[in-house]
């Protein structure tokens, strides 16, 4: 497992979230190029960063996200971070304190 300085950044695609190892679990956050701002921090503790990934591809149960998808979708970059999985809630949850990000509705109260 990797440590939190093991990150990397994709476009929002398919073929990016192809390019996304199988075995990496952490976090990942899905961040709009026209305003910088992040949207929305996940975390991928029981199923991996391309599982999530490919999960919100699909159709996000977060509606918040999903509208973010497809509204700018061709301007969103998703960075990742492997962590440990003892270290994953607590990443997630600073990230989010941190960034605020809008999708995040039930730790944005």
């Amino acid at each position: 497992m990797g440590s939190i300085h093991d990150r990397r950044a994709i476009r929002w695609s398919y073929l990016g979230i192809e390019g996304v190892p199988r075995n990496v679990f952490g976090v990942y956050a899905f961040w709009c190029r026209d305003n910088g701002k992040c949207i929305y921090v996940g975390k991928a503790k029981k199923q991996p960063v391309k599982k999530r990934l490919t999960y919100h591809w699909r159709g996000s149960h977060n509606e918040t996200l999903r509208l973010w998808i497809q509204v700018f979708g061709e301007n969103l970059d998703v960075c990742y971070m492997a962590a440990d999985l003892t270290k994953i809630d607590n990443l997630e949850r600073r990230l989010i304190r941190l960034w605020k990000p809008e999708a995040n509705i039930q730790h944005n109260r």
